[in-house]
């Protein structure tokens, strides 16, 4: 993208289409007799490191979030010389505030926005619940997360004769 182009909302989404990621980290650990549950949603976009001035761009078009430099791989793969960026939003008000506004009115066109769809649903359930806390939406928020999944595309990728 060069310096004269101008970042639009549409193109956003139709990048965030192709590169981006709605999820919910849902996580359980016990300590003594107590069970604590940790819940998070996350919007991302994953970059290879040359791109980064491009997420810079997004994240402030979009508003919120911010920029994370990734060398996970690294102890994975000992050669590995590739660091990647990730925007990402973890803020609950930045999430229904800012992102799902901004996707409500630049909308996706495949099946992101099923995904969207479906991490908005799962944002009304936890914007309502305190943090720790274990309740008899527990199920239901696991059954979104599952939901959301299957709308990952790579999950479903299917080879056509």
């Amino acid at each position: 993208m060069s310096e004269t182009q101008k970042l639009t909302g549409e193109f956003i989404a139709g990048f965030v289409e192709g590169e981006g990621c709605f999820s919910l980290n849902y996580d359980k650990h016990r300590y003594g007799k107590k069970t604590y549950i940790y819940l998070r949603s996350m919007f991302s976009i994953g970059l290879n490191k040359k791109d980064k001035e491009l997420l810079e761009k997004i994240r402030e078009f979009i508003g919120c979030g911010s920029i994370y430099l990734d060398i996970g791989n690294r102890k994975k793969y000992k050669n590995a010389n590739h660091d990647c960026y990730s925007y990402r939003v973890f803020r609950k008000d930045d999430l229904q505030n800012i992102l799902i506004p901004f996707f409500d009115k630049y909308q996706f066109q495949g099946s992101k926005k099923i995904a969207f769809e479906v991490f908005k649903e799962i944002m009304g359930v936890v914007s309502k619940r305190k943090a720790g806390q274990k309740s008899k939406d527990e199920e239901k928020l696991l059954k979104l997360k599952r939901k959301l999944i299957n709308y990952d595309g790579r999950k479903h990728a299917k080879k056509e004769n």
